[in-house]
């Protein structure tokens, strides 16, 4: 599938300002890091983390939650709206709320785990993210990256983006509670088939455009779309996930210059330090698509360099034979020059590739997947590691971290298809025997 590139490309591109930002935050003083602006996502294949942000940046929305250093085991203070009376306290979530099944996956900050909630009687899969504070705490940037991807998470609400069920944290973890996809990442099935045919990959490619078409219209970028971030749950639908780079309050015109993202999947823009909005991931739903047709990348070279004068000059050759209806939406969406480019979700909809597509039905999940995954056919992502707890063991900086972030905390209502503990046990036996580790 191609090496991917995990070292900052600011590094590389703006190393003073690289630099500068890793020194920017001494430890234990009282911050606050305002707005966030991007976020990490920690998947195998690393994307690049926003360590310069050229020019301006749009700012969130005023809603956006603040954070800052207490001291350790300091209270998270809440407030009423004026007239509201104060309900007796609730007691707060802890990881002891849910019975965890499996690790299924590990990154820079921390590991997923599928787990239960106790007491759900329909015995709901769900997916837990447990983040290391001691790691998150590391740099300002850093902290910025979870509240982001918290944040879009919870406001969404589409049936092709992954949702937000509970965030909590304790004095040494954050804990991200989504839906459990039981079908795995999109690239397991891409390394499985080796390439998709064109129908597969029409019905993938028009899940993800209606998913980015609906964070697009609130100002979302998501700006780091690759097959790790794309999910299949059990049915077989796509559930985009993975909001740590996601840049939030690009409405209308509005654009950003920050460098970030995974190389192989951004566009030329990028490298020549200009100003983009939320097409960019048009750019990488191009990318995807020719992924899914020929089983690599367009653009691969291990010298940084010269991957990037590939994608600046826009250079890429088919190896397989597709229709030509495919390789013009291909070429469109990889064109060179950004106003000669594919992007508007309306634009891509209406192309011809897409004529055999019913657009409401798809969105309904009307459609029929082109395979529903089973417990033999899901491979295990290449990060997944058995675990029966996501902290056995906790270190002296796990012990010793007073960053609390105010009004992380979310509690929603599960909701959705129930599971059958036969079809969670299978699950959860189908997943390959690694050795498991400390977080």
């Amino acid at each position: 599938m191609g090496s991917r590139i995990g070292k900052c490309v600011c590094a590389k591109l703006a190393p003073e300002r690289a630099r500068a930002d890793d020194a920017a935050m001494p430890p234990q003083k009282q911050v606050d890091y305002g707005h966030t602006a991007a976020v990490n996502s920690a998947m195998p294949r690393r994307p690049v983390k926003a360590a310069a942000a050229i020019g301006p940046e749009v700012s969130d929305d005023s809603s956006d939650e603040n954070f800052s250093r207490e001291q350790h085991g300091g209270a998270e203070s809440s407030t009423s709206s004026a007239g509201s009376v104060d309900k007796a306290p609730r007691a707060a979530m802890t990881e002891q709320d849910f019975e965890i099944l499996r690790c299924i996956g590990h990154g820079t900050f921390g590991r997923v785990y599928m787990a239960k909630k106790r007491g759900d009687a329909a015995g709901r899969l769900l997916a837990m993210k447990v983040l290391r504070k001691s790691r998150v705490a590391d740099t300002t940037k850093h902290a910025e990256y979870i509240i982001t991807e918290r944040k879009v998470l919870r406001r969404a609400n589409h049936p092709f983006v992954a949702r937000l069920r509970f965030a909590f944290q304790s004095t040494s973890r954050l804990y991200l509670v989504t839906d459990y996809c039981g079908g795995g990442e999109l690239l397991d099935h891409l390394r499985r088939l080796v390439r998709f045919t064109e129908p597969q990959a029409a019905f993938f490619t028009a899940e993800v455009c209606l998913g980015l078409e609906y964070l697009h219209e609130r100002g979302i970028c998501h700006r780091d779309v690759k097959p790790e971030n794309v999910l299949l749950d059990g049915e077989g639908h796509v559930r985009l996930t993975d909001f740590g780079l996601s840049k939030m309050g690009l409405d209308g015109e509005a654009t950003t210059q920050t460098i970030c993202g995974t190389p192989e999947y951004l566009p030329p823009e990028v490298f020549r330090r200009e100003a983009y909005g939320c097409e960019l991931d048009w750019w990488s739903v191009g990318v995807l698509l020719f992924e899914m047709l020929e089983g690599c990348p367009p653009f691969r070279d291990q010298n940084k360099q010269r991957l990037f004068k590939m994608i600046v000059e826009s250079k890429f050759t088919f190896r397989c034979v597709h229709s030509r209806r495919a390789t013009s939406l291909i070429c469109e969406l990889l064109c060179q020059e950004a106003k000669l480019r594919l992007k508007t979700a309306a634009a891509i909809k209406a192309h011809r590739w897409f004529s055999g597509i019913d657009w409401s039905e798809a969105l309904a999940k009307r459609l029929q997947p082109p395979f529903r995954p089973q417990a033999d056919q899901r491979a295990p992502s290449s990060s997944a590691a058995r675990a029966t707890s996501p902290s056995p063991k906790r270190g002296r900086l796990d012990n010793h971290i007073d960053l609390h972030i105010a009004g992380f905390t979310y509690e929603g209502e599960l909701e959705g298809p129930l599971r059958d503990v036969a079809e969670v046990e299978s699950l959860v036996d189908s997943c390959c025997d690694l050795d498991g580790g400390n977080l």
